[in-house]
C-alpha cells in the first residue's frame, strides 16, 4: 500500500516541475546573454509553442508561455549583443510596439523608464522600458499588453510581453520575469 502514495507523488512532482521546457536554442540565447528566467509562483505557466515565424513581419518570439486560467500569456524576445545592429536598442523596441499594437484611433501607447531600483535592484541592467498598450488581435483576444524592455550593455536584450485581459490577474511581481545575472 505505501507504494501508491509513493508513485502518485513522483508523477504529480514530475508533472509539476516539468511545465516549463526550454528548447536548446533559448537555452542558448539565455546563457549568451548570462540571465535567467523568473517565473511567477502563484501561476499555472506552461509552453505553448515556440515558432519560427514564415512572415518576415511578424515578431519572432523565442519562447511563449500560457495560463489559462488566469488568460494571460508572457512572451519573450531574446537578442544577445551583436555588433552589426542597424538600430539603436530603443529604436528596435518602439519599432515592435508599434508593430503589436492596435491601429485604431483611440489605442494609447504610454511609456515610462525605469527607476534606478528597477535597472539595478530586479532587472539588474543598464536601461529599460515599460509600455502599455492594447495589442492587436494578432498575439490574442487580450485587453492589455504591457512589454518590458531591458537591456545590458555587452550582453544584449530582452523584451518581454505580457499579454492579459483583467489587470487584477496581473500582479507587479509578473513584471520582473527575467533578469541578467552578476559577472562573476
Amino acid at each position: 500500500m505505501p507504494l501508491l502514495p509513493v508513485l502518485f507523488l513522483l508523477l504529480f512532482s514530475l508533472n509539476a516541475a516539468g511545465q516549463v521546457v526550454l528548447p536548446d536554442s533559448v537555452k542558448n540565447k539565455i546563457a549568451q546573454l548570462n540571465g535567467e528566467i523568473l517565473l511567477p509562483l502563484d501561476a499555472d505557466y506552461r509552453n505553448t509553442s515556440y515558432f519560427n515565424n514564415e512572415k518576415e513581419d511578424e515578431p519572432h518570439w523565442d519562447i511563449i508561455l500560457s495560463d489559462r486560467k488566469h488568460k494571460r500569456e508572457i512572451r519573450y524576445m531574446f537578442l544577445p549583443d551583436t555588433s552589426s545592429s542597424h538600430f539603436p536598442p530603443d529604436m528596435t523596441v518602439y519599432r515592435l510596439v508599434l508593430h503589436i499594437c492596435k491601429n485604431e484611433e483611440n489605442s494609447v501607447v504610454t511609456a515610462r523608464e525605469l527607476s534606478e531600483d528597477e535597472l539595478f535592484d530586479w532587472y539588474q541592467c543598464d536601461s529599460g522600458k515599460i509600455y502599455q498598450f492594447p495589442p492587436k488581435i494578432a498575439l490574442g483576444y487580450y485587453a492589455y499588453c504591457r512589454l518590458i524592455a531591458i537591456h545590458r550593455e555587452g550582453r544584449g536584450k530582452v523584451v518581454i510581453c505580457l499579454l492579459y485581459n483583467d489587470p487584477q490577474d496581473l500582479q507587479e511581481g509578473h513584471t520582473y520575469s527575467f533578469r541578467f545575472l552578476d559577472d562573476k
